[in-house]
């Protein structure tokens, strides 16, 4: 009768996890399993044919048991006895009789049995090199400490157009715009659950709510003069003489209005005494001196004013498009309901004619809508680093309403989501020495209000642990060049650092040796609120500008007078430009990289180190 013995499940446990970490595959997984359950008792001498003459006397009488109970000789049931009987020597010299002399190692290996724990043993000798010395040339680091150019080469552009592709689907599903509403939440939505799925080990995932107006058009304006008691009335066009400005109030419908023209710009709460039933004319201020329109036109509101119409300075060829409305905007403040209106030069010095004349009356009606909307930004607060040395990494997500703004700012926000996903793969083998903070700020195309909002509830202790801001803006315009913010404009406190932030962006492109120009830090994208707050800014704007001059076409390559805004609003994904966002995207993780890195930061800031 065939003799068994019992495999020690510490020797079961030890193949399996020698065959499942060899790479080996899944489909053959279960035959190698099999293969050496067959194999073992023709190698390991402790099983095998239970050969009694390879044992010591404890060993001798431990097989005995186990032949008995292999051949249904139920030794639990034995008196002492007959146990005793059974390992006196002349029973152990019994069963060295009958058991067969022990193979030699080649006669063991040579069992077919072994042929698929043997192959497997070759496939992880022979594969497992090659994996390593492919790692080593993809990445000379591995094993090590990353570097910052290893970094800056597992940054894929492709990876960066796939989160703006999702952006795209995005806008397509809610009207063609991912503003204020639907489609910047369906925007927030995607940033955040990457953020809650990919990146909760890396960063706490906060979202900040706040409220922000809307303004929309809802249809036409119209406006009429009647100079001359119904004998002479003149329609104007709207686009060309005049037109509804942004929150300049509610829907309304005006006929047979008194204008009356308010000195001064509108400076003096004095002069609107008698605008009481009137429409308020007021022409735009110039100067350092001159108040707000905002003001002008609140405090005409506040003297019952029906409506105010403002024109323009003689210098001016293009309507006025201001906001009327507190530049830094926040939940509880006032917002016009009378109309507001823009007209000509030409036209406001008529209507201001015919006001001192007594003559002439306006119909007027608009069609606008204001709208308080609550909307959030999206932040990730790192984990790692010395949270007194905070960098703050921010880009918009909205895009404006008449498009799904792809280049303004999907290009910014995804670049900076690929940035952070690939530090968070690379962690900890990439430390950073200083915590990053990443923010894509919403209702930054309706007055940069995401951002105002986040600096102004920031408490001084927080606010004091940001030593940088990076802002992208526009990284991806068919017709852009790359500039960098002039760190000079910043104010006095914040200027060397700011200077310094310039410096690491043009230290990238020096490198690469590729152009780039300076552009003026004065207003238009979220550093601003940072640089007022008292917070350095560094700033990667505008892949695209607003007209592309004869020179940037001959030197640049750029196509001459090329308009920016439709670029700006109606770009969409065939329009992108691959190499920029290949060469913005890598400017803007080499800079963001050394600074979290940098064990100097301060000093760096200072002028008193360099970057690397």
């Amino acid at each position: 009768m065939k003799k068994m013995c019992s495999l020690p499940v510490v020797k079961l446990e030890v193949f399996e996890i020698s065959f499942f970490f060899s790479f080996y595959g899944v489909l053959y997984l279960h035959k190698v399993i099999k293969s050496v359950f067959d194999a073992l008792p023709h190698f390991l001498p402790s099983f095998g044919t239970c050969d009694a003459r390879d044992f010591g006397i404890e060993q001798q009488k431990s097989v005995a048991l186990m032949w008995f109970s292999s051949n249904n000789l139920p030794t639990w049931q034995m008196s002492s006895s007959e146990r005793a009987s059974l390992l006196r020597p002349q029973g152990l010299e019994d069963l060295r009789k009958t058991s067969p002399a022990p193979r030699s190692m080649k006669q063991r290996l040579s069992d077919p049995a072994w042929a698929w724990p043997l192959a497997t043993l070759g496939f992880v000798a022979v594969f497992v090199p090659i994996v390593l010395l492919i790692l080593a040339v993809e990445d000379p680091d591995v094993g090590r400490s990353l570097s910052h150019d290893s970094l800056l080469r597992s940054l894929y552009p492709r990876n960066i157009l796939t989160h703006l592709s999702a952006l795209d689907e995005i806008a397509k599903e809610h009207n063609g715009t991912r503003s204020i509403g639907e489609g910047y939440n369906a925007s927030a939505k995607y940033v955040a659950d990457l953020l809650y799925t990919k990146l909760a080990r890396w960063c706490d995932v906060q979202l900040q709510p706040f409220v922000a107006p809307v303004w929309e058009r809802t249809g036409p304006a119209n406006l009429t003069v009647d100079y001359a008691e119904g004998k002479w009335r003149v329609e104007y066009q709207e686009g060309v003489d005049f037109a509804p400005m942004r929150y300049g109030g509610q829907s309304a419908v005006l006929a047979d209005q008194q204008v009356l023209e308010i000195p001064d710009h509108g400076c003096n709460v004095s002069d609107f005494a008698d605008v009481v039933g009137k429409i308020a004319l007021i022409r735009e201020g110039l100067g350092a001196g001159a108040c707000e329109l905002w003001e002008a036109a609140w405090t005409a509101e506040q003297h019952n004013a029906t409506a105010v119409i403002f024109y323009n300075s003689p210098k001016r060829r293009s309507l006025l498009f201001n906001r009327i409305r507190i530049v830094a905007w926040k939940e509880g403040d006032p917002l016009m309901t009378i109309p507001v209106i823009a007209v000509t030069a030409s036209l406001g010095q008529t209507l201001a004619l015919a006001s001192a004349a007594g003559i002439g009356r306006v119909d007027l009606s608009t069609n606008t809508a204001i709208t308080l909307h609550t909307t959030h930004n999206v932040l990730c607060v790192g984990k790692h680093g010395d949270d007194d040395n905070r960098i703050l990494v921010g880009a918009h997500l909205d895009s404006v309403p008449a498009g799904p703004g792809l280049v303004d700012n999907a290009s910014g926000s995804a670049t900076l989501l690929e940035i952070l996903l690939l530090l968070e793969r690379h962690h900890p083998r990439f430390y950073t020495h200083n915590k990053l903070v990443f923010a894509w700020w919403g209702a930054e195309e309706v007055g940069l209000l995401g951002s105002r909002h986040y600096v102004r509830t920031l408490p001084k202790k927080e606010k004091r642990k940001i030593v940088a801001s990076l802002n992208f803006d526009m990284l991806a315009s068919p017709n852009g060049i790359p500039f960098i913010h002039n760190g000079t404009d910043a104010p006095s406190v914040v200027r060397q650092a700011s200077v310094q932030l310039q410096h690491a962006f043009e230290q990238y492109y020096n490198r690469k040796k590729r152009d780039y120009e300076i552009t003026d830090m004065t207003a238009g994208s979220d550093f601003l609120p940072f640089l007022e707050g008292g917070i350095p800014s560094g700033v990667l704007p505008f892949g695209s500008i607003w007209w592309n001059s004869d020179r940037r076409r001959r030197v640049q390559d750029r196509r001459a007078k090329a308009h920016f805004w439709r670029v700006r609003e109606h770009a969409d994904g065939s329009m992108l430009s691959s190499d920029l966002i290949e060469l913005m995207s890598q400017a803007a993780m080499y800079v963001i990289s050394r600074l979290a890195r940098h064990k100097e930061l301060a000093a760096y800031l200072q002028g008193d180190v360099p970057l690397e």
